[in-house]
């Protein structure tokens, strides 16, 4: 199975280039929900997984006031869904962010982030967990040290977010694949999706 996996397109998910696969994997920051949704039905992927960010306020007040979101792609907030014998679990949350959707205390995130089911094979997330793939333009840790703290605990395969454009990459530790899939930088997209086969 071909895995493609973007994040953080803020509306310029046009100009993404090799996306084709069997599942692929947006870990937020779409932000045009109905954009978004038509470019998804335009995709020939077998299966197409979304977690929102924290600029998806669109999505945020749909999911608030009970409106479908997707019709062409499945939005996973706080659930999971298994695809081809592979356990996924999605969650968007961020902690203590002015302003930002899908925004938590310190106190709420730690207990999302305990809700992840043990037998998770690939977490979503919008973050990244603290010291990995975190580190932004300005030297800063944008990583949750809670959610750090729990995939330590979890056997998983691969564990994909974005949401720190300057982190864009893959890293391979505890024998977890992690993969920040940040396609923006500068307003711009500068880096391709991620593809990983399973």
């Amino acid at each position: 199975m071909k895995i493609v996996i973007i994040s953080d397109t803020h509306g310029l998910h046009h100009d993404l280039t090799e996306i084709e696969g069997d599942l692929l994997i947006h870990c937020g920051d779409f932000e045009q929900t109905n954009d978004v949704d038509q470019w998804f039905h335009s995709l020939s992927f077998s299966h197409k997984i979304v977690v929102p960010g924290n600029h998806d306020h669109d999505a945020a007040e749909k999911l608030r006031e009970g409106q479908p979101i997707f019709f062409n792609a499945e939005m996973l907030v706080d659930r999971s869904i298994e695809i081809s014998g592979l356990k996924l679990y999605g969650s968007p949350w961020i902690a203590e962010l002015e302003g930002a959707a899908f925004s938590l205390t310190r106190e709420e995130i730690e207990q999302k982030w305990q809700s992840i089911p043990q037998d998770t094979d690939i977490l979503i997330t919008h973050v990244p967990p603290y010291g990995i793939l975190d580190l932004a333009r300005n030297q800063e840790h944008w990583g949750c040290e809670f959610l750090a703290e729990r995939v330590s605990d979890l056997n998983l395969r691969f564990h994909c977010f974005g949401h720190v454009h300057a982190s864009y990459g893959i890293e391979d530790r505890f024998g977890i694949t992690f993969i920040n899939a940040s396609n923006i930088s500068s307003g711009v997209i500068r880096n391709q999706p991620i593809t990983m086969e399973i």
